[in-house]
Protein backbone atom coordinates (compact mmCIF):
# COMPACT_ATOMS: atom_id res chain seq x y z
CA UNK A 1 0.00 0.00 0.00
CA UNK A 2 1.63 3.00 -1.03
CA UNK A 3 1.52 5.70 1.29
CA UNK A 4 -1.03 7.83 -0.38
CA UNK A 5 -3.34 5.41 -0.37
CA UNK A 6 -2.53 4.97 3.42
CA UNK A 7 -2.97 8.84 4.01
CA UNK A 8 -6.47 8.73 2.16
CA UNK A 9 -7.61 5.63 4.07
CA UNK A 10 -6.51 7.75 7.47
CA UNK A 11 -8.77 10.95 5.92
CA UNK A 12 -11.78 8.35 5.90
CA UNK A 13 -11.62 7.26 8.61
CA UNK A 14 -11.39 10.43 9.92
CA UNK A 15 -14.53 11.53 8.38
CA UNK A 16 -15.44 8.49 9.99
CA UNK A 17 -14.84 9.47 13.29
CA UNK A 18 -15.88 12.96 12.84
CA UNK A 19 -19.68 11.23 11.93
CA UNK A 20 -19.43 9.01 14.63
CA UNK A 21 -18.37 12.40 17.28
CA UNK A 22 -21.42 14.15 15.79
CA UNK A 23 -24.63 11.82 16.64
CA UNK A 24 -22.30 11.08 19.70
CA UNK A 25 -22.64 14.99 20.76
CA UNK A 26 -26.20 15.00 19.71
CA UNK A 27 -27.37 15.64 23.35
CA UNK A 28 -30.67 14.64 24.82
CA UNK A 29 -31.22 16.81 27.75
CA UNK A 30 -33.90 15.30 29.59
CA UNK A 31 -32.39 11.82 29.29
CA UNK A 32 -29.20 13.38 30.21
CA UNK A 33 -30.46 14.78 33.16
CA UNK A 34 -32.45 11.44 34.03
CA UNK A 35 -28.81 9.48 33.94
CA UNK A 36 -26.81 11.96 36.16
CA UNK A 37 -29.59 11.97 38.76
CA UNK A 38 -28.76 8.78 40.85
CA UNK A 39 -25.17 10.48 41.25
CA UNK A 40 -26.49 14.35 41.72
CA UNK A 41 -28.73 13.53 44.11
CA UNK A 42 -27.21 14.43 47.41
CA UNK A 43 -24.10 14.90 46.42
CA UNK A 44 -23.70 18.37 47.59
CA UNK A 45 -24.90 16.97 50.63
CA UNK A 46 -22.03 14.57 50.67
CA UNK A 47 -19.43 17.11 49.96
CA UNK A 48 -20.91 19.21 52.40
CA UNK A 49 -20.51 16.30 54.80
CA UNK A 50 -17.17 15.05 54.09
CA UNK A 51 -15.99 19.27 54.53
CA UNK A 52 -17.66 19.20 57.66
CA UNK A 53 -16.33 15.56 58.80
CA UNK A 54 -13.99 15.97 61.79
CA UNK A 55 -12.28 12.66 62.26
CA UNK A 56 -10.88 11.76 66.26
CA UNK A 57 -11.91 8.70 67.36
CA UNK A 58 -13.25 5.13 65.92
CA UNK A 59 -16.77 5.99 65.05
CA UNK A 60 -15.93 9.09 63.27
CA UNK A 61 -13.19 6.82 61.22
CA UNK A 62 -15.57 4.74 60.67
CA UNK A 63 -18.22 7.25 59.26
CA UNK A 64 -15.19 8.76 56.67
CA UNK A 65 -14.85 5.44 55.25
CA UNK A 66 -18.81 5.14 54.51
CA UNK A 67 -18.64 8.61 53.02
CA UNK A 68 -15.29 7.69 51.05
CA UNK A 69 -17.33 4.35 49.42
CA UNK A 70 -20.13 6.82 48.75
CA UNK A 71 -17.91 9.35 46.52
CA UNK A 72 -16.38 6.22 44.93
CA UNK A 73 -19.51 5.15 43.91
CA UNK A 74 -20.38 9.12 42.55
CA UNK A 75 -17.30 9.00 40.90
CA UNK A 76 -17.53 5.82 39.02
CA UNK A 77 -21.33 6.77 38.22
CA UNK A 78 -19.88 10.12 36.93
CA UNK A 79 -17.47 8.76 35.18
CA UNK A 80 -19.59 5.91 33.05
CA UNK A 81 -21.80 8.67 31.90
CA UNK A 82 -18.89 11.12 30.69
CA UNK A 83 -17.66 7.89 29.19
CA UNK A 84 -20.18 8.46 26.32
CA UNK A 85 -18.88 11.63 25.27
CA UNK A 86 -15.31 11.03 25.74
CA UNK A 87 -14.64 7.88 24.43
CA UNK A 88 -15.39 9.44 20.13
CA UNK A 89 -14.06 12.24 21.51
CA UNK A 90 -10.47 10.27 22.12
CA UNK A 91 -11.03 8.01 18.98
CA UNK A 92 -10.80 10.77 16.71
CA UNK A 93 -8.30 12.49 18.65
CA UNK A 94 -5.84 9.18 18.45
CA UNK A 95 -7.57 9.49 14.12
CA UNK A 96 -5.96 12.99 14.37
CA UNK A 97 -2.89 12.41 15.88
CA UNK A 98 -1.60 9.68 13.81
CA UNK A 99 -2.76 11.73 10.18
CA UNK A 100 -0.64 14.89 12.14
CA UNK A 101 2.59 12.09 12.95
CA UNK A 102 2.23 11.13 9.39
CA UNK A 103 2.15 14.53 7.45
CA UNK A 104 3.57 17.09 9.69
CA UNK A 105 5.56 14.30 11.89
CA UNK A 106 7.31 12.51 8.62
CA UNK A 107 8.12 16.57 7.56
CA UNK A 108 9.50 17.10 10.89
CA UNK A 109 11.95 13.83 10.73
CA UNK A 110 12.80 15.08 6.84
CA UNK A 111 13.87 18.07 8.35
CA UNK A 112 16.13 16.69 11.00
CA UNK A 113 17.58 14.05 8.69
CA UNK A 114 18.62 17.25 6.34
CA UNK A 115 19.17 19.51 9.21
CA UNK A 116 21.69 16.91 10.56
CA UNK A 117 23.73 15.95 6.97
CA UNK A 118 24.03 20.26 6.58
CA UNK A 119 25.68 20.08 9.70
CA UNK A 120 27.83 16.77 9.72
CA UNK A 121 29.42 19.11 6.54
CA UNK A 122 29.91 22.08 8.43
CA UNK A 123 31.13 20.35 12.00
CA UNK A 124 33.66 19.14 8.95
CA UNK A 125 34.84 22.09 7.51
CA UNK A 126 35.02 23.32 10.98
CA UNK A 127 37.63 20.43 12.59
CA UNK A 128 39.11 20.66 8.33
CA UNK A 129 39.49 24.73 8.93
CA UNK A 130 41.12 24.08 12.78
CA UNK A 131 43.96 21.53 11.56
CA UNK A 132 44.76 23.51 8.98
CA UNK A 133 45.23 26.81 11.14
CA UNK A 134 47.03 24.69 13.57
CA UNK A 135 49.46 23.70 10.48
CA UNK A 136 49.70 27.25 9.52
CA UNK A 137 50.55 28.35 13.07
CA UNK A 138 53.28 25.32 13.04
CA UNK A 139 54.75 26.54 9.49
CA UNK A 140 54.73 29.93 10.91
CA UNK A 141 56.77 29.45 14.30
CA UNK A 142 59.24 27.10 12.20
CA UNK A 143 59.85 30.15 9.71
CA UNK A 144 59.84 32.70 12.68
CA UNK A 145 62.27 30.34 13.93
CA UNK A 146 64.75 30.16 11.36
CA UNK A 147 65.13 33.89 10.27
CA UNK A 148 65.36 34.95 14.40
CA UNK A 149 68.19 32.31 14.16
CA UNK A 150 69.91 33.46 11.19
CA UNK A 151 69.08 37.33 12.47
CA UNK A 152 71.49 36.40 15.56
CA UNK A 153 74.28 34.69 13.33
CA UNK A 154 74.29 37.84 11.46
CA UNK A 155 74.57 39.66 14.19
CA UNK A 156 77.28 38.05 15.73
CA UNK A 157 79.30 38.17 12.52
CA UNK A 158 78.74 42.09 12.75
CA UNK A 159 76.02 42.49 10.08
CA UNK A 160 74.38 44.63 11.86
CA UNK A 161 72.06 45.63 8.68
CA UNK A 162 71.16 42.36 7.41
CA UNK A 163 70.33 40.91 11.53
CA UNK A 164 68.11 44.03 11.67
CA UNK A 165 66.56 42.97 7.96
CA UNK A 166 66.31 39.78 9.31
CA UNK A 167 64.50 40.06 12.72
CA UNK A 168 62.21 42.52 10.90
CA UNK A 169 61.36 39.77 8.82
CA UNK A 170 60.63 37.36 11.33
CA UNK A 171 58.07 39.46 12.76
CA UNK A 172 56.17 39.61 10.01
CA UNK A 173 55.72 36.36 9.75
CA UNK A 174 52.01 35.57 11.23
CA UNK A 175 49.65 32.39 10.59
CA UNK A 176 46.89 33.86 8.35
CA UNK A 177 42.76 33.20 9.54
CA UNK A 178 40.97 31.12 7.56
CA UNK A 179 37.45 32.14 6.89
CA UNK A 180 34.67 30.93 9.08
CA UNK A 181 32.19 28.16 8.02
CA UNK A 182 30.83 28.38 4.24
CA UNK A 183 28.09 31.01 3.57
CA UNK A 184 25.09 29.55 3.49
CA UNK A 185 21.90 31.13 1.79
CA UNK A 186 18.09 30.17 3.03
CA UNK A 187 19.19 28.87 6.57
CA UNK A 188 19.84 30.44 9.94
CA UNK A 189 23.37 28.67 11.31
CA UNK A 190 23.72 28.97 14.78
CA UNK A 191 27.05 27.43 17.07
CA UNK A 192 25.60 25.26 19.48
CA UNK A 193 27.58 23.17 22.23
CA UNK A 194 26.59 20.19 24.03
CA UNK A 195 28.09 19.27 27.63
CA UNK A 196 28.09 15.25 28.58
CA UNK A 197 28.44 13.89 32.03
CA UNK A 198 30.75 11.09 31.94
CA UNK A 199 32.01 11.23 35.80
CA UNK A 200 29.35 12.32 37.81
CA UNK A 201 31.15 11.42 40.94
CA UNK A 202 33.39 14.38 40.17
CA UNK A 203 31.08 16.46 38.96
CA UNK A 204 29.22 16.14 42.94
CA UNK A 205 32.74 16.42 44.24
CA UNK A 206 33.43 19.51 42.35
CA UNK A 207 30.18 20.68 43.99
CA UNK A 208 30.66 19.39 47.41
CA UNK A 209 34.25 21.32 47.30
CA UNK A 210 32.54 24.79 46.34
CA UNK A 211 34.55 24.96 42.78
CA UNK A 212 31.16 24.59 40.90
CA UNK A 213 27.93 26.19 42.49
CA UNK A 214 25.31 24.19 42.89
CA UNK A 215 22.29 26.37 41.74
CA UNK A 216 22.31 28.39 38.80
CA UNK A 217 19.69 30.93 36.89
CA UNK A 218 17.75 28.99 33.87
CA UNK A 219 15.51 31.47 32.29
CA UNK A 220 14.97 33.65 35.71
CA UNK A 221 14.68 30.90 38.20
CA UNK A 222 16.89 29.41 40.37
CA UNK A 223 17.85 25.51 39.24
CA UNK A 224 20.01 23.17 40.61
CA UNK A 225 22.89 21.68 38.67
CA UNK A 226 22.54 18.12 40.29
CA UNK A 227 18.90 17.17 40.90
CA UNK A 228 17.67 13.29 42.58
CA UNK A 229 16.02 11.60 40.77
CA UNK A 230 12.71 11.17 42.65
CA UNK A 231 11.52 8.36 40.77
CA UNK A 232 14.62 6.35 41.94
CA UNK A 233 14.19 7.67 45.52
CA UNK A 234 10.53 6.79 45.79
CA UNK A 235 11.22 2.86 44.82
CA UNK A 236 14.30 2.63 47.49
CA UNK A 237 11.88 3.84 50.16
CA UNK A 238 9.08 1.55 48.42
CA UNK A 239 11.26 -1.03 48.56
CA UNK A 240 13.61 -0.64 51.96
CA UNK A 241 10.87 1.42 53.95
CA UNK A 242 12.51 2.68 57.07
CA UNK A 243 16.20 0.32 56.28
CA UNK A 244 16.84 3.13 53.74
CA UNK A 245 19.97 5.14 55.07
CA UNK A 246 20.68 7.76 52.93
CA UNK A 247 22.46 10.98 54.61
CA UNK A 248 20.57 13.84 54.15
CA UNK A 249 17.28 11.74 53.18
CA UNK A 250 14.14 11.69 55.72
CA UNK A 251 12.17 8.60 56.05
CA UNK A 252 8.47 9.40 57.01
CA UNK A 253 6.03 7.17 57.51
CA UNK A 254 2.47 7.76 56.20
CA UNK A 255 -0.93 6.15 55.40
CA UNK A 256 -3.02 5.82 52.48
CA UNK A 257 -6.89 5.59 52.77
CA UNK A 258 -8.63 4.09 49.35
CA UNK A 259 -12.64 3.17 48.72
CA UNK A 260 -12.79 -0.52 49.34
CA UNK A 261 -16.32 -2.14 48.18
CA UNK A 262 -14.95 -5.44 48.45
CA UNK A 263 -15.28 -4.92 52.12
CA UNK A 264 -18.94 -2.91 52.09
Amino acid sequence: MSETTALALNIQALTTQAGQLKVAMEIDHDKLREALHPYTHDFAALQLAAKQLVVNDEKSNQICIELLNLAFDKQKGFESIWARFKDPLNKARKVVLDLEKKTAGAAEDTKTLLSSKSAAYLRACQIAKQETERKLSRLANTERARLEREAEEAMMDGNVDEAQFKLAESQMIIAPTLPDLPVTTGARITPKYRATVHDVTAVLKAIVEGRVPLMHEVRGEQRALAVIDQVVLNALVSRLGPGLKIPGVVIEEDVQVAADRRSA
